[in-house]
């Protein structure tokens, strides 16, 4: 009977320990997801970046040699510049990147700082959640609209918030996942 004992807790072991197994290469998986999402908003922000330079460039040269400028010229820089700054706020948030005040937690004990740490994630989430779900929501109330300078459809412009929203919660899932501040 004792030998029983001994070979039913040696199978729960085992199968304990395959389940830890499963779950850490769920979140190498995990991981690796958001590494390449990572390396897919740099490529998004490096051509939206040259795509503003581009246009400003030729907005201030239309302005000034040609003493014509271009009627799309300001709202593709605008664009641009949205998609670039809030794709890089989700790099920053990926890299723990963004400012934050840590003499709080000089006071605090770990266990606050955990508590705080994933009171400010949830918050993140819930914020995340909005924004993906009333960004979809103007998405679809504009997308017969279009831009009056570069007759661009205006879906163009609002679908950066619900898709940088949708990277941000897969960002923030990460660190929750991963237990990181």
């Amino acid at each position: 009977m004792n030998n029983n004992k001994d070979t039913s807790l040696t199978a729960d072991k085992h199968l304990a320990e395959k389940g830890i197994k499963i779950g850490n290469a769920s979140i190498g998986k995990f991981e690796r997801i958001i590494k390449n999402f990572k390396g897919v908003l740099e490529w998004i922000g490096v051509f939206f970046l040259l795509t503003q330079v581009v246009v400003v460039v030729y907005v201030v040269f239309g302005r000034f040699v040609l003493n014509k400028t271009p009627v799309w010229g300001e709202e593709i820089a605008l664009l641009s510049m949205i998609w670039l700054s809030l794709f890089s706020a989700v790099i920053a948030e990926i890299d723990s990147a963004h400012i934050n005040i840590s003499l709080i937690d000089k006071v605090l004990s770990d266990r606050a700082i955990k508590i705080r740490d994933l009171v400010f994630h949830l918050m993140n989430i819930a914020f995340s959640l909005v924004l993906t779900i009333e960004g979809l929501k103007l998405v679809i109330k504009l997308r017969h609209a279009v831009m009056p300078g570069s007759r661009l459809p205006l879906w163009i412009l609002y679908i950066s918030v619900p898709a940088s929203s949708a990277f941000l919660l897969l960002a923030i899932l990460k660190k929750i996942i991963k237990k990181e501040a």
